[in-house]
């Protein structure tokens, strides 16, 4: 499947993800009522700024760093958010390049799940160091089905939302030839062992749908 420009992933984001707003304001729902004071925040495969351009409504006076591989998602950011209080980072997610012990909120929205295990352990670590203590990880990802039978459930789920939403038959079979290929779903109890392990507590999760999960953790 080509890979959408980044002015097409704003139009097609929507329609390839479901529930993706909620997503997103679920993530922030929960940075609010935390006890976290929101100075820093390093938004990690940021893409065209999505989760930062609802963030700073509620918190105007947060310094943001955008990261992503793609200087065209970033620069598409940057027309969208401008430079106050945003810094836009040309980076990997498995080697930030962002100081240690410089944030208090670290987003990472479906931005992991191309890695494998050891990858996205790598990707679990910097966001552990780039946090300070007390700092919050609010992460999002594709969740994989536990039994073969809920796998065929979720994939039949995920193709008719793509149906719906302008895919035609081939693009839908397509995106489901992903599955465990390119992009690579865990259960719920690979995520939050995984950052467990990464040295994160009070790891919980507080948000799930049909194909995506959302988990907070504390460094």
């Amino acid at each position: 499947m080509t890979q959408p420009s980044p002015e097409e992933y704003d139009q097609i984001i929507d329609c390839t993800i479901p529930k993706y707003r909620q997503l997103i304001d679920e993530c922030l729902d929960v940075v609010s009522h935390s006890d976290v004071e929101v100075r820093d925040w390093v938004d990690v495969g940021a893409g065209t700024g999505n989760m930062v351009m609802v963030a700073r409504e509620v918190f105007p006076d947060t310094k943001y760093v955008l990261l992503d591989l793609s200087k065209d998602m970033l620069a598409l950011a940057k027309f969208k958010l401008g430079d106050a209080n945003m810094r836009y980072v040309w980076g990997s997610s498995d080697n930030m390049g962002i100081m240690d012990s410089s944030a208090d909120v670290v987003t990472c929205i479906q931005s992991n799940h191309y890695y494998d295990d050891a990858g996205h352990a790598d990707v679990l670590s910097e966001c552990y160091r780039v946090l300070r203590p007390g700092g919050i990880l609010i992460t999002t990802e594709n969740v994989g089905a536990r039994t073969e039978y809920g796998r065929k459930i979720q994939r039949a789920r995920l193709r008719d939302f793509l149906l719906a939403n302008g895919r035609n038959e081939a693009d839908a079979e397509m995106f489901l030839d992903r599955y465990g290929v390119e992009y690579k779903p865990r259960s719920v109890d690979e995520h939050i062992r995984l950052l467990e392990e990464a040295g994160f507590h009070d790891v919980e999760v507080f948000w799930m749908s049909s194909s995506q999960i959302g988990l907070s953790a504390t460094r």
